[in-house]
């Protein structure tokens, strides 16, 4: 049984949510970009994504949740009042569906990001660096173990 979230009231749970991979030029369409590679932006933070949605126009709330593809990664999805009843909202009239929104948004972003040059540029946290020893390491092959073919010497 899935716990109900209560921080958010309910009339924002119909919001549209905006993940910034959905704009993110460095994914595939496979791994959660919404929107054709050429009209996405590079490693969008939500941040930039939340700045561009209010300078459309748009209601929105950020939020600290990670897309499940993404794990480790700074978390953050903005929440966008995009329709209502079925009527679309915002100061936007060329927009009219999600598509067009994340294009949209996208557009932006780069704005927003010339106005803090240090947004869009994030500093790794942690590096991994392997040992040669794990990286070039081969089988021995005599781990013991049975025979899987069914003929035990």
């Amino acid at each position: 049984m899935q716990k109900e979230d209560t921080s958010i009231p309910p009339e924002k749970k119909k919001w549209k949510i905006v993940y910034p991979l959905y704009i993110n030029s460095k994914r595939t369409l496979a791994n959660g970009r919404r929107i054709p590679k050429g009209k996405c932006v590079d490693n969008p933070r939500a941040q930039d994504v939340y700045a561009a949605c209010q300078l459309l126009g748009y209601e929105c709330v950020l939020e600290q949740k990670s897309h499940p593809q993404e794990w480790g990664v700074e978390p953050g999805r903005v929440r966008v009042h995009f329709k209502q009843d079925g009527k679309i909202l915002g100061s936007q009239p060329d927009v009219k569906n999600s598509r067009q929104l994340y294009i949209k948004i996208a557009e932006t972003v780069p704005k927003v990001q010339k106005g803090n040059p240090n947004q869009g540029k994030s500093t790794p946290t942690s590096t991994s660096t392997s040992s040669p020893s794990s990286t070039n390491s081969k089988s021995s092959g005599g781990g013991g173990g049975r025979n899987r073919r069914g003929k035990n010497k």
